[in-house]
């Protein structure tokens, strides 16, 4: 008994320590990478005929990002759901694509096409949140899009639209944030003067009552 304990602490050790105990934690199973989240979008079953059987298959479609303007999705396939999520993660995970961004939300309007799929995105004030359908909506909150209006223009389909998502995501042009930026200014002082306004002409109104 003593041996086995020995051993298993042991083995703790080189795995970097027991979590019950308050070790470190190993690499995650699925492969990700530290700081990155994962949304899975689409799990579907292929079943392939061949000589005398069907040999079953799984794909999976992930988006990944770090919620700070990195994201990209990935398609993988395996014998079983894990391996095809693994492998989309993976793959998304080494091809991470930079996107503009403009605090929470996207600096310009953009309409993208890929394949059957179309898809309208646009910029949102603070408090909007994310207004989009599934696949979209897995996108754009791993990228850390909080706030952005779409509008689906063509075909329904998830994975369409996950890729289209991500095509319209690289559109988006740095050089407009600041041309974005000085409009959000605008906005604001011409709100403050209002307000400044508005609470200057009461108090003569109920002077004059």
């Amino acid at each position: 008994m003593a041996e086995e304990r020995r051993n298993s602490r042991s083995n703790n050790d080189r795995r970097g320590g027991d979590r019950r105990f308050g070790g470190r934690r190993g690499p995650r199973e699925d492969g990700l990478p530290e700081g990155l989240e994962r949304k899975v979008i689409d799990i579907r079953r292929v079943a392939k005929v061949r000589a005398g059987a069907k040999r079953l298959r799984f794909s999976a479609v992930v988006a990944v990002g770090d919620r700070k303007g990195r994201v990209n999705v990935g398609l993988g396939r395996g014998g079983d759901t894990k391996s095809a999520i693994n492998k989309a993660v993976k793959y998304a995970a080494d091809r991470l694509v930079n996107i503009a961004l403009i605090g929470d939300t996207i600096p310009h309007e953009v309409t993208a096409k890929y394949s059957a799929a179309k898809l309208l995105i646009k910029p949102a004030g603070p408090g909007t949140g994310v207004t989009a359908s599934g696949p979209v909506r897995s996108v754009m909150e791993v990228a850390g899009i909080r706030n952005v209006l779409t509008k689906q223009l063509g075909s329904s389909n998830a994975i369409s639209n996950a890729y289209c998502t991500v095509e319209a995501l690289k559109m988006l042009d740095s050089r407009r944030i600041k041309d974005r930026r000085l409009e959000m200014a605008r906005s604001r002082r011409i709100n403050s003067k209002k307000s400044e306004e508005k609470g200057g002409t009461a108090p003569d109104s109920k002077k004059e009552k």
